[in-house]
């Protein structure tokens, strides 16, 4: 069976990230999706409804949208659902969706962007630990000898 999903929507706030002890980056942010339904409302335009996700993304990719994407872009999203269930301190059973990006990109209908290719560097703290992202080599525009993707 396949778990695949495509969404295309708004961010309704910056993505936050938090490295892993290992040194893993990862992502999180929501997205707004908002669906025209076939009911008119009563000024005669159709109505919507809004549905909320929860995505979180990881590695050099959660780094990347943390980097690139603010609140309100639109943006499509590509991954999977998953269902995580844990419990509570006092005992209480919580079920949560979200999902697992594989790609996410910045949607052109309504706007532009620019890709820059850059290569990160994991800067160490006193303990060799990584600890924070240093971008370097940073390339605007498609106009480089190397490939944009």
């Amino acid at each position: 069976m396949s778990n695949t999903i495509t969404l295309v929507g708004n961010l309704t706030a910056d993505p936050s990230m938090v490295t892993t002890p290992n040194g893993t980056f990862i992502s999180k942010f929501s997205l707004a999706v908002n669906q025209l339904l076939k009911t008119m409302g009563t000024d005669g335009k159709p109505t919507s409804a809004v549905s909320f996700f929860n995505c979180v993304t990881f590695g050099d990719q959660a780094a990347n949208a943390v980097e690139s994407l603010r609140k309100g872009n639109r943006v499509v999203v590509t991954g999977r659902m998953d269902q995580r269930t844990w419990t509570d301190p006092q005992e209480q059973r919580h079920t949560t969706y979200e999902v697992v990006v594989d790609d996410v990109a910045v949607s052109l209908r309504f706007g532009t962007a620019s890709v820059a290719a850059i290569t990160r560097i994991r800067a160490a703290d006193s303990t060799g630990e990584p600890r924070e992202l240093v971008a370097v080599g940073a390339r605007s525009g498609l106009s480089s000898d190397r490939e944009p993707f």
